[in-house]
């Protein structure tokens, strides 16, 4: 009878499985595509965690955690990855084209600012503000009512009417006066004919 099979066990110290490495990236990549970014930021910790001297490890964990907005965290997980390439490697110039990247987001934000997951949703123009009412080039302004005692006519009329005043009151003064006089003749002319004394009138 053939003895069983030894269980099979985890080598931990051991160098790195490939297919393993291979599974746990792919398992990171699922997620982020399923739009799961809360088990693609877990799996990609415990990848890391897992192989902590592997520069794609480190940039993986980058990746998901810009895409959830942690730029700090994603800004630690390329300077590690950065450290980690060796100075000839090709992928160096890709590494700090995308640290620099997150060092231009970075810029005015709050370092204690919690990761938000809607950092990397385009976000919406603002509403056009209503235009304001201006009236038409053609609509004139409404005339302003001046008091009446500032317009030069209104004086002139005062004016005309003293003027009419005083020539009619100059008129009525003169016609008593004619009139009186009128009437004094009268009365001589009479005194003078019954006396029986000619009168001569001129």
């Amino acid at each position: 009878m053939a003895a069983p099979a030894p269980a099979p066990t985890d080598d931990v110290g051991g160098a790195p499985d490939a297919d393993a490495s291979e599974d746990g990236v792919a398992a990171v990549r699922s997620a982020l595509e399923a739009g799961d970014l809360t088990t693609a930021r877990e799996r990609a910790a415990a990848y890391r965690a897992a192989h902590p001297d592997d520069p794609a490890a480190h940039g993986l964990e980058a990746e998901v955690l810009e895409r959830l907005g942690d730029l700090q965290g994603a800004r630690a997980a390329r300077r590690a990855q950065l450290e980690r390439l060796p100075e000839d490697a090709p992928e160096r110039a890709a590494v700090e084209a995308a640290l620099e990247r997150l060092d231009t987001r970075s810029r005015g934000r709050v370092a204690d600012e919690p990761p938000s997951k809607r950092a990397d949703e385009p976000t919406s123009p603002p509403p056009p503000k209503a235009a304001t009412a201006r009236p038409a080039a053609g609509d004139a302004p409404p005339p302003r009512r001046d008091r009446i005692v500032t317009k030069w006519y209104f004086w002139v009329t005062v004016t005309a009417i003293v003027a009419s005043a005083a020539a009619i009151t100059g008129i009525a003064v003169k016609a008593a006066r004619t009139g009186r006089d009128d009437a004094l003749d009268a009365q001589a002319a009479s005194a003078a004919t019954g006396s029986g004394v000619p009168v001569i009138r001129f």
